[in-house]
């Protein structure tokens, strides 16, 4: 179902679709503080032309004010293959960000030079809108696509809030694709610990 997807993205691309048109919709800004759950489905061509899937759930959470962002998990995940626990938290007001091992006491702190999109960015393109089934609800999405260094990749955005309900990316060269789905949106940081730098990064 993904490559189909990415399929269709490309035959738009192809078709000169993505040009700015007179009735594409403005580009929003994204909400400043929410948390979600982020499903995670991927997919591999291997040497014999097999396609391995699987997939994994994780937890994200952002406030805007504060300049922090967060991912962590997985909170489900594929019992076939193993999904090592994860932690990241980006400060983006000090330009740090702390990549966190659950279990091991270990902590990488990194200089960050870049600030997290709050906004559709003008370098991507309007593709088309379609009604968008967002946990059994209708909603009008835009999808929104970039073509770049042969990496392809979309994004489905709702158009009353602002939200990306699904995004996917197309890894040409090495036969790897992933779409990710949003679950459980609140406008709201339902833990706020996720934001909490823990002792062994300090």
């Amino acid at each position: 179902m993904f490559y189909y997807k990415l399929f269709v993205a490309l035959l738009v691309i192809a078709n000169g679709s993505t040009k700015p048109t007179a009735n594409q919709p403005d580009r929003c800004c994204f909400p400043k503080r929410f948390s979600s759950k982020i499903f995670v489905t991927s997919q591999t061509r291997l040497p014999d032309g097999a396609i391995s899937t699987s997939f994994f759930e994780y937890e994200q959470a952002r406030d805007v004010e504060n300049g922090l962002f967060a991912t962590r998990g997985p909170t489900v995940s594929d019992p076939n293959h193993g999904y090592s626990p994860f932690w990241y938290l980006s400060d983006y007001k000090n330009n740090v960000r702390y990549t966190i091992f659950p279990g091991t006491n270990a902590c990488v702190k990194e200089i960050i030079t870049y600030q997290h999109e709050d906004c559709i960015l003008e370098s991507v393109s309007y593709a088309n809108s379609s009604m968008y089934n967002d946990n059994g609800k209708e909603v009008l999405a835009d999808t929104w696509i970039s073509d770049k260094f042969g990496i392809i990749s979309y994004q489905k955005i709702s158009r009353d809030s602002c939200i990306t309900l699904e995004s996917g990316i197309n890894f040409e060269t090495i036969g790897q694709t992933s779409t990710s789905v949003t679950k459980d949106f609140l406008e709201d940081i339902v833990d706020p610990k996720i934001f909490t730098v823990p002792p062994e990064c300090q």
